[in-house]
């Protein structure tokens, strides 16, 4: 299939092709100020009016420019008040013209409304995170949004595996954009060096660092966002069984460019597994039954889902016996040993106060 370049009749949106963009058109500057508003310098302002602008925020910008009626023209006031309209992104120009009001001088900055973004074309590459900057089309041409949209693609690109992918948008008409790049090669992972890592063997870590068992394991795609979900949810894990001081690095990466292959080196210290000390009740005497509810026994390792679990039965429980539960924990890490104190309070009902 031949591609065309950008350029032509309008479309609202197109597949990517290879071919390349139209050149690109120079961005919209401030237009020349109509009348020499030096020569109004320190006259007092009569009149600041505003045209062009959406009705739902006219009021809003008028209070947020620094010329005001009654006061002395500064000129570097207007200058200002230009820069500000210009970076609000509704209108495609901003002028302004000063008119003599006897002694006084009245202005009037006025905005050429912007326009809708009507076409994204992209050559070049294919991907479906370009949804996102064809979808771009139909709304304000803001360059603002178009930059963010484009940049966060590319990064999609680039934690997609596709490290050495490219994108460039260039303004090649009122309302058209057109985009060129490339995805280059997709890096996989060539291998996973795993140090440490006691109390999970490498096996069950590297399964659990895989996603869909094409991602971040051995022969499938690198992608560094996920790898990194998935190191929390390992860490957690391990805080599950126990091991409430688990600690894993940023993992590294060794890109090797010449054949698209990513080396992945990971650093876990699993640190000490903890074991219940011991279990102290202060406060309001509780019944045994709530001991039972409980339902923990020292010297006896529990994870944080376990002991998460057990406080919440307790809490429950003690609600209804008009009792609230608070938590004290000391952890001794050379001996291993986490000790628990159950404050016991009494709730106080408003009948009885």
């Amino acid at each position: 299939m031949v591609a065309a370049a950008c350029g032509g009749a309008p479309r609202t949106r197109t597949p990517a092709a290879s071919g390349t963009c139209a050149p690109a058109i120079e961005p919209a500057v401030l237009a020349p100020v109509t009348g020499n508003i030096e020569t109004y310098a320190a006259h007092r302002v009569s009149t600041v009016e505003l045209t062009g602008a959406p009705r739902a925020v006219h009021a809003k910008i008028v209070a947020a420019l620094e010329v005001k009626r009654d006061q002395p023209l500064d000129t570097r006031a207007v200058r200002r008040d230009l820069l500000l309209l210009a970076k609000l992104e509704i209108a495609d120009d901003v002028t302004i013209a000063a008119f003599p009001d006897g002694e006084r001088v009245s202005l009037r900055y006025q905005l050429a409304p912007r326009g809708l973004l009507e076409r994204v074309e992209i050559h070049g590459l294919e991907h479906r995170a370009l949804r996102e900057l064809r979808g771009l089309a139909g709304g304000l041409d803001s360059p603002r949004r178009l930059a963010h949209v484009t940049q966060h693609v590319l990064d999609q690109l680039r934690r997609d595996g596709y490290l050495d992918a490219t994108l460039t948008v260039a303004r090649v008409a009122r309302g058209h954009v057109c985009a060129t790049g490339s995805l280059g090669r997709r890096y996989t992972i060539a291998r996973i060096e795993i140090t440490g890592g006691g109390g999970m063997n490498p096996a069950e870590l590297r399964r659990r660092i895989a996603r869909r068992f094409t991602v971040n394991t051995i022969g499938g795609t690198y992608h560094a966002e996920l790898l990194t979900e998935a190191l929390v949810g390992v860490r957690d894990e391990y805080q599950d069984r126990g091991y409430f001081d688990a600690r894993i690095d940023e993992p590294r990466a060794q890109i090797d460019r010449a054949h698209a292959r990513v080396t992945l080196r990971i650093a876990v210290d699993q640190g000490t597994r903890f074991q219940l000390g011991e279990l102290t009740w202060r406060g309001v005497p509780i019944a045994e039954r709530g001991r039972v509810v409980l339902g923990l026994r020292p010297h006896t390792f529990y994870g944080r889902r376990e002991l998460q679990a057990a406080f919440t039965r307790l809490r429950t429980w003690a609600a209804k016996q008009d009792h609230a539960i608070e938590l004290e924990s000391k952890f001794h890490v050379p001996l291993g040993r986490l000790d628990l104190v159950i404050v016991v309070s009494r709730i106080e009902s408003h009948d009885a106060q």
